[in-house]
This record gives C-alpha cells, sequence and structure tokens, in this order.
C-alpha cells in the first residue's frame, strides 16, 4: 500500500492564482492526482464530497480561512493530512496550525522546490498508515470476538495469546502516534526558531533607542513614561521568543546546585511584587526556611514563573490570593502552587501539558508554558500534576529530590 502513495488524491488550495497554478502544474509532472479550490468554501464542498489523502492549503484564505478549514477537515476526516502555506504568516498562526492538528507548514517564496513533493509525499505515507492501523485495528477487533466465541468452548489459552497480541499491537500504535508527534515537534522547533531569530534582531535595535531615549529625557517628562512603556513590551516580547527558542533547542544538561527552597520564592514573590499588586493578589509563603534541593536553579524559577504568572492571569482584578506551601516526605519535598484564580475547565485539564495548548486567544500566549514546565522538571528528575481545580482556583504539586544540609 506504500508504493501506491501518488495513487491517493491531493487538494490544492490557494487563492493566488499564480502560486495555485504552480502547484498544479509541479505536482502532476510528478505523478500526484491533483485537485484544486480558490478559496476555503470551495475547498469544504470538495472536502465533503472526496477522500483527500493530503492537501496543501494557504492560510490567509478570503472567507474561511486555512485555520478555520483545518479544523473542520480534521471533522469531515481526520486521516486526511494538511500541509499549510504562507507568505506572512505570524507565530501564533503557526503554532495554531500545528496544534490543530497540521502535518507540517511551508513558507512562500518556497526555498527548494524539491520541499513540496517530499514534505507531500511524507505527508501521504503517514494517510496511508493511518488507514492500515485503523483497518488492522477493525480486523483485530473481529478476529478477537470470534476468538472468544471459540475460546469459550474450548480453553482460556488462546484468549490469553490473542489478548497479549492485541495488546503489543496497541503499543506499536502508540509509539507510532508518538514518533510522529516528534516528528512534528522537531519541524516546529525548526520553525519557531527561525521565527525567533528574525524577530530578535530589530527588537534588540529597538530596545536600544529606547534605552538611549530614557537617558535623555527627563524622569518627569510623559515622554520617559512612553519610553519605558516601549522598553517594557520589548523585553515581554524578548521574553516569549527565549521561551520558543529554549523550547527549539531541548538541551539536556542540567547546571544543578543546592537551593534553599523558602529564599528561592521570595525572591520570586519579590521580582514580581509590581504584577502582583496591579491586581490586588496577596503572596503567601509556607514552607520550612530549612528546605534544600537540587535543582538547576534558572531551569527552576522558569518553571515557578510560568506557574506564577498564569495564577495571575487567573485571578480577576478585584484581587485573590496565591499560595506556596511545602512539605517533606522521605527524599521529595511536594510543593503545592495555589491560586485562588478560574480554574480550569474539566475538559481542558486533560490537555495543559500538551504542546501549543492554550484557552487563551491566538496572540495571547504560545501554549508552552506548562509544557516546557514538564519536561524541565522531568530533566531535573522531578515532576509536576494538577493537584485540583474548580471555579475557587487551582493547585499544582511539584515534587522535588531534597537535600540535606547538616550544621
Amino acid at each position: 500500500m506504500l508504493n501506491n502513495i501518488k495513487g491517493h488524491k491531493i487538494l490544492v488550495v490557494d487563492n493566488d492564482d499564480e502560486i495555485r497554478r504552480f502547484l498544479i502544474i509541479l505536482l502532476i509532472s510528478e505523478d500526484f492526482d491533483v485537485d484544486f479550490a480558490s478559496e476555503g468554501e470551495e475547498a469544504l464542498k470538495k472536502i465533503a464530497e472526496n477522500e483527500y489523502g493530503a492537501i496543501l492549503c494557504e492560510i490567509n484564505l478570503p472567507g474561511v480561512n486555512g485555520l478555520s478549514l483545518l479544523k473542520k477537515l480534521k471533522k469531515i476526516n481526520v486521516h486526511t493530512e494538511a500541509i499549510m502555506l504562507s507568505y506572512k504568516s505570524t507565530i501564533a498562526e503557526a503554532i495554531e496550525a500545528l496544534r490543530l492538528g497540521a502535518f507540517d507548514y511551508l513558507s512562500k517564496p518556497f526555498e527548494n522546490i524539491d520541499i513540496i513533493s517530499n514534505t507531500l509525499t511524507k505527508a501521504l505515507k503517514s494517510y496511508v498508515i493511518k488507514l492500515q492501523n485503523q483497518s488492522l485495528i477493525k480486523q483485530l477487533t473481529e478476529n478477537n470476538k470470534n476468538l472468544e466465541t471459540i475460546v469459550k468452548k474450548k480453553t482460556g489459552k488462546l484468549a490469553q495469546s490473542n489478548k497479549k497480541i492485541l495488546e503489543a499491537n496497541a503499543q506499536l500504535i502508540t509509539l507510532q502516534e508518538s514518533l510522529l508527534e516528534e516528528r512534528k515537534l522537531s519541524a516546529l522547533g525548526s520553525i519557531t526558531a527561525g521565527f525567533a531569530h528574525e524577530i530578535n534582531n530589530p527588537i534588540q535595535n529597538i530596545l536600544i533607542y529606547a534605552e538611549l531615549l530614557l537617558g535623555r529625557i527627563p524622569g518627569d517628562c510623559q515622554d520617559h513614561e512612553f519610553c519605558e512603556i516601549i522598553k517594557n513590551e520589548v523585553d515581554r516580547i524578548s521574553s516569549i521568543t527565549n521561551k520558543i527558542l529554549n523550547f527549539s533547542r531541548k538541551s539536556s544538561y542540567s547546571q544543578k546546585e543546592i537551593i534553599n527552597l523558602f529564599e528561592f520564592v521570595t525572591d520570586l514573590f519579590e521580582n514580581n511584587r509590581n504584577k502582583l499588586a496591579n491586581k490586588n493578589i496577596i503572596s503567601k509563603i509556607q514552607i520550612d526556611p530549612e528546605y534544600y534541593i537540587v535543582c538547576d536553579k534558572n531551569e527552576l524559577y522558569q518553571i515557578f514563573l510560568n506557574l506564577l504568572l498564569n495564577s495571575i492571569d487567573a485571578i480577576k482584578k478585584e484581587g485573590g490570593y496565591i499560595s506556596i506551601e511545602a512539605r517533606k516526605t522521605k527524599k521529595i519535598i511536594e510543593v503545592l502552587f495555589i491560586d485562588s484564580g478560574s480554574g480550569i475547565q474539566k475538559e481542558n485539564q486533560l490537555h495543559i501539558f500538551e504542546p501549543f495548548f492554550s484557552t487563551k486567544d491566538v496572540g495571547k500566549g504560545t501554549g508552552l508554558g506548562l509544557y516546557i514546565s514538564y519536561n524541565l522538571l522531568k530533566k531535573n528528575k522531578a515532576t509536576i500534576t494538577l493537584h485540583e481545580s474548580s471555579k475557587q482556583g487551582t493547585s499544582f504539586k511539584i515534587s522535588l529530590p531534597w537535600q540535606e544540609i547538616k550544621a
């Protein structure tokens, strides 16, 4: 079946006549079976009426845009792979496309036309594997029912053997899905790293000029305040791009040290006291001053800061509290990170540690904070779980290896 992947139909969706014609001619010349549409509504009608192995789709379509089309495609046929295209997409749109299930993302103009057919071939292989898995699961389920009938009359040994086969197949499917997800994350890592580097250069220039102006404008002048706002917003952009670059690097190296947990949390709250004060949030610390942990301090700070900023976002303007508590059990220190925010909806709780999952509007969050925190803790031989969440607030539990300090 993998030998005949080009027999599966391709849909090209692009409102740019020249690009659409170019893609159609290119793909037909390489023996792909090609269909096309110039807008989202037309594409949806064709998707509803035909079976496509993959689609090549522009994100910035008029009317039904590419992201909306992708979302609807996955409801109609979850197996069809989507390769998203764009001239001017933002990082947020690229992340959203992959979160919605896109197979890959290609930027226009295409640096090398071979990348189009190569990516499309990989997408079709993925589509075929999904179909094979679906067929295999159906066949195994039917075989299992037949075997159960036979086994009831004879012996339980055959049932046990069949169960092992089913379990082995389930493990293979899980492994395949894991490998596909890893490939997708790797592809996104390259895309987002490129975006981040391109953004970093101009914002560093903006920062330099903002600081020069701050040095020349008197502190009591309103223009001084405007420059401060520019500088703060540039710092915020830098923070986002650094988070994306950290995600793409995935370094396994950690510089571990002994950390006093009480002092560490005190510094965290102190460094963010203005953000807390702006929302009338009370900070509470219930940690023994003699609790020490072994961890990479910079990575731990990033984890706690992610949780703190999420908690601040979740608390309404009229105020609330954020409490960090700790208790020791054997060789573990359990840290509870508690807030009085609006909580996490039940249907979202299973997905909060997934990459790019966010309940915020597009552009207001990368969806990487908790995913990065989860993996950084794993690297430091620690864990994080959602302890409790309701409309009255949320608590996360972090389990850290503790270090005994002898006097």
